[in-house]
């Protein structure tokens, strides 16, 4: 009779095994401090530009020049950019907003350089725009403010005939200036060369033409006060 043989197997050794899988982490243990400070840092933010927000208050929408506009020329959407500003801000009553634009025909009176503001002080509506003509006066300096006049300053252009000195244009508004350097600065003969241009409408056009005729006008900066009449001129002290 044969002999049957069984072969028990021994135990795997423990350095045999699979090491266990490592306990999980609650999600509150994986939550470091680095995490919190982000949170906070977050919440901190969000409540910052909320107060901002809440500071502001109404805005208007403003124009803005998104290109250097040149006098003359008619103000449409594609010329400008819009900004907000404060609604109880100084400058709100100055300056044109985008639905003042929209609801009239503007022109610009002066030059506006690209990013400024469009103040309504430089506009002019409607018909009058039309009217407007851009016009050269050669001046010595020693007759202009010495020369110290300046882009958007307003002048009043005094003559003198037969003795006697009276306003012949006030309020014209300075659109460039001789600078400089320029055809029209200071080189030479800047007694000579000196010149302003300023908006006029036809009349005054003329009346600044015929007072050119002898080649001898005053302009001072206009104040807005009314004119005088002119008196008849004096040496100092003279008198009957």
């Amino acid at each position: 009779m044969a002999q049957t043989t069984y072969t028990r197997s021994r135990p795997a050794a423990a350095q045999d095994r699979p090491p266990p899988p490592p306990p999980r982490r609650s999600l509150l243990s994986r939550f470091t401090l680095a995490h919190g400070l982000m949170v906070l840092s977050g919440l901190l933010a969000f409540v910052l530009v909320a107060a901002g927000l809440g500071d502001r208050g109404e805005v208007v929408k403003v124009a803005v020049a998104r290109a250097d506009i040149p006098a003359g020329t008619v103000v449409t959407p594609e010329l400008v950019n819009s900004s907000d500003l404060p609604a109880d801000s100084p400058l709100a009553k100055t300056v044109a907003t985008l639905d003042g634009l929209r609801g009239a025909r503007w022109t610009t009176t002066q030059p506006i350089p690209a990013g400024n503001l469009i103040r309504r002080s430089e506009l002019v509506e409607g018909e009058q725009s039309t009217t407007l003509r851009s016009m050269s006066i050669p001046v010595p300096r020693e007759h202009a403010v010495g020369g110290a006049l300046a882009v958007g300053d307003r002048v009043d252009v005094i003559d003198v005939v037969e003795g006697r000195a009276a306003f012949v244009v006030t309020g014209a508004q300075v659109t460039k200036v001789a600078t400089p350097g320029s055809a029209g600065g200071i080189a030479g003969d800047a007694s000579r060369q000196f010149f302003v241009v300023v908006q006029v409408d036809a009349k005054q056009a003329l009346a600044i033409t015929e007072a050119l005729a002898d080649g001898k006008v005053d302009l001072v900066r206009s104040t807005g006060a009314p004119p005088v009449r002119g008196a008849a001129v004096t040496a100092p002290g003279a008198g009957g």
